[in-house]
């Protein structure tokens, strides 16, 4: 039990979990009714008992390193790449541990995953300004100027004009149009 958890008691920002109160209330030699109500009295420590060091708060799971390497290289391999949080919910790991033990994999991993995520960014972005492209210029060649405001509602898009790149876009199509000198 660390001394953040405990102040965190102390303050309200979290409660114990049941096991610890149970292991609390066998050190203290009382009952969880009466720590609970406050009926404690710490000064006979004849009472108290303690837990024996190798009586761990967790339960060890053995952790298979190997297969655990295999998978992880599996994942770093796979199409499309997935996140560390996505590999670490299949392994049913905490992602921290699987930091520790493994940080050049998880490294490549994330990595890889930051590089797909960042190019299927930019495919959309490139995508939705030959979108406003196509209706700027459908919107000229009827004579209409072609705002943000007059392509978002001729493309029925809702938020898209809010991306700082496809209005630059459209500004620079805007001036090939030959419209705001």
């Amino acid at each position: 039990m660390t001394t953040s958890a405990v102040w965190g008691w102390y303050k309200g920002s979290s409660l114990p979990q049941i096991l610890v109160l149970l292991r609390i209330c066998y050190c203290l030699n009382i009952s969880l009714i009466d720590f609970l109500n406050g009926n404690i009295s710490l000064f006979d420590s004849n009472h108290i008992n303690t837990l024996h060091p190798n009586q761990h708060s967790k339960i060890s799971r053995h952790f298979p390193v190997e297969k655990t390497i295999i998978l992880l290289s599996t994942y770093l391999e796979s199409e499309p790449p997935i996140s560390m949080e996505a590999v670490a919910q299949k392994l049913q790991r905490d992602k921290r541990i699987l930091y520790r033990h493994f940080p050049s994999l998880c490294m490549r991993i994330a990595s890889r995953y930051k590089k797909y995520r960042s190019e299927l960014s930019r495919q959309r972005i490139e995508n939705l300004c030959f979108k406003a492209k196509s209706a700027a210029i459908e919107l000229a060649s009827i004579g209409v100027y072609p705002s943000d405001a007059k392509v978002q509602a001729h493309l029925n898009w809702k938020g898209h004009m809010k991306n700082k790149q496809i209005r630059d876009y459209l500004t620079q199509v805007r001036l090939e149009l030959g419209f705001d000198k």
